[in-house]
């Protein structure tokens, strides 16, 4: 069950039963600690603790990829920073994952030009994305996240990124 625990009245609120998903990546909190994301069923749920108010995004799963020897299962990766996107990911157990941004005023999916990675790490202007796996970083932006610039990976492996505060580094 996803629930929320109230300090000041010392209450506990369940606000969502659990699926049969585990809750890999989620529940995620928005960076203004506004709606608390979370995987029910086929889909996204945000919720609003200052509403009540829940939002269901009903997603549909990729078609399972060759060689997959399992269900797809779908991950939340990343809030952007003014909390109008949210990433996310179906994944199998041997292969590494499909990205999305999902765009939470609209409803509407995006995909970005790397679609098989790691992570989405959202730049601090959310105009800007990045991710990478064992090859490449991938720079994209939200305007257009199918248009990107892969950069060939020197020396150490990382196994993160993080944006500059302006958005303006890697």
């Amino acid at each position: 069950d996803i629930a929320l625990y109230d300090s000041k009245t010392r209450q506990l609120s369940v606000i969502a039963t659990s699926s049969n998903r585990a809750l890999i990546g989620g529940p995620l909190w928005s960076p203004q600690r506004e709606l608390l994301a979370f995987v029910q069923d086929e889909g996204v749920v945000t919720y609003s603790p200052s509403t009540k108010e829940l939002q269901v995004f009903n997603l549909i799963p990729p078609d399972p990829q060759s060689g997959a020897d399992s269900e797809v299962e779908l991950i939340l990766s990343g809030w952007s920073y003014n909390s109008d996107w949210l990433a996310y990911q179906y994944r199998y157990d041997t292969l590494p994952g499909e990205s999305y941004l999902l765009n939470l005023k609209t409803g509407e999916s995006q995909v970005p030009g790397f679609t098989e990675t790691l992570w989405i790490e959202w730049s601090d202007t959310t105009s800007q994305i990045a991710s990478f796996d064992d090859q490449f970083v991938y720079v994209s932006t939200i305007a257009n996240p199918a248009e990107v610039t892969q950069f060939q990976k020197e020396g150490q492996q990382p196994n993160r990124i993080a944006w500059h505060a302006d958005g303006t580094a890697l």
